[in-house]
């Protein structure tokens, strides 16, 4: 009997080893992905066109969620500040800490941000947080039903071509959409 128990506790180990146990796998850094549950059915967040300058008909959206899955609520976008994170050219993702809803990036935490890539000089591509009644921007988790839930309003800039604003968590993951601009639409 104690060779069987032997045998069992090791097979169970040599199972959880491999993988092959169903058990939830830890993470260790913060995770992102795009999504198009605030959209219309049919519609894509991904790959939009709009003439140049103007704003893409539908938010894009990004999922967040903490290290242990739970959802990354309050998150939005502040001004890039090449200062403090040069390597986000299109502005940073930062969690309002203290709730006044301003993402300052001094007072609140910053927790990844986004790499800007456009045409060659074009000026006045933007990807912000969008603007509620009350004027202050929706936050990440203040999409009715979505927890986690940040969406981002793209305005494509001055020139035709292809913009790609790479979003991404620190120490986590990043993605990157692919959104066009039109000359004379």
């Amino acid at each position: 009997m104690h060779k069987n128990l032997a045998l069992i506790a090791s097979l169970t180990l040599a199972l959880a080893a491999c993988g092959s146990m169903n058990r939830p796998m830890a993470t260790s850094a913060l995770q992102l992905s795009p999504t198009d549950a605030h959209l219309p059915p049919g519609a894509r967040g991904d790959f939009q066109k709009a003439a140049t300058g103007q704003v893409l008909p539908h938010h894009l959206g990004l999922m967040l969620r903490t290290a242990d899955g739970a959802p990354l609520n309050g998150v939005g976008i502040a001004p890039r500040d090449l200062k403090l994170q040069a390597r986000y050219t299109g502005g940073l993702l930062v969690q309002d800490s203290n709730g006044d809803k301003l993402l300052d990036p001094v007072a609140d935490k910053v927790v990844g941000g986004i790499i800007g890539a456009a045409p060659a000089g074009a000026r006045g591509q933007s990807a912000t947080s969008p603007r509620g009644t009350d004027g202050k921007p929706i936050l990440s988790g203040e999409v009715q039903g979505k927890p986690g839930l940040m969406p981002v309003e793209f305005r494509t800039g001055d020139q035709p071509g292809l913009y790609r604003p790479t979003f991404e968590l620190m120490g986590g993951n990043s993605h990157q959409f692919t959104l066009e601009a039109i000359a004379g639409r």
